[in-house]
């Protein structure tokens, strides 16, 4: 509405009407604004308010209104209106995880040491075996290459490959003395004799 009180100020800074109506050609683009938001006599309000308190000329301030009012709703008619799209938005697939995954709330324990992000899930049988003798093939590779840093030390999986932690991935394993070791391995083994309780 900010606009449409400079279209009708417009008028006002004027000596007549008819220089205000051409004054007015220059807001146009002010009002057709305020007429595609729906304001469809807005900017014809405006001015019969204005003129009217300067003036008590109250019939002048009609016919200047309606003038503008006129012109630019023929203006408008040879315009195309704005389409809009009301865009449709999809509520996102909740995530999927296999059978038996869970999380873990309560560290309780836990060494003071890198924590890994679940979900977890206890590996069994073939799926354990095949995943802990690559795991043992990966770490073997890993101390072949860097024997010194490895020295005294046991490679320790964050994510354990019994809870479905990665067998091949090096962020997955640090060098740890077998003590320190020792402290994690007992965590996820109380936590593995909880589940399968």
């Amino acid at each position: 509405m900010d606009g449409l009180i400079d279209v009708g100020k417009g008028l006002l800074e004027t000596p007549s009407l008819e220089e205000a109506l051409i004054q007015n050609v220059l807001y146009q683009n002010v009002a057709t604004q305020a007429l595609y938001d729906g304001v469809m006599s807005g900017a014809g309000v405006a001015m019969t308010v204005h003129i009217a308190q300067k003036d008590g000329d109250y019939a002048a301030g009609v016919v200047a209104g309606t003038a503008l009012t006129v012109i630019l709703t023929r203006k408008l008619g040879k315009m195309k209106m704005p389409k809009f799209k009301i865009p449709k938005f999809r509520k996102p697939k909740p995530k999927s995880y296999p059978e038996g995954s869970f999380s873990i709330r309560d560290w309780t324990g836990y060494p003071d040491g890198p924590k890994p992000k679940g979900p977890f899930r206890l590996l069994q049988g073939d799926e354990y075996e095949s995943a802990r003798k690559l795991a043992n093939k990966t770490n073997s590779k890993i101390r072949r290459g860097d024997p010194d840093a490895y020295k005294g030390k046991e490679i320790h999986e964050i994510k354990p490959v019994k809870y479905d932690g990665s067998p091949v991935d090096t962020g997955n394993k640090i060098p740890l003395p077998r003590k320190e070791h020792a402290k994690y391995t007992t965590f996820w083994n109380r936590l593995m004799r909880d589940i399968q309780k």
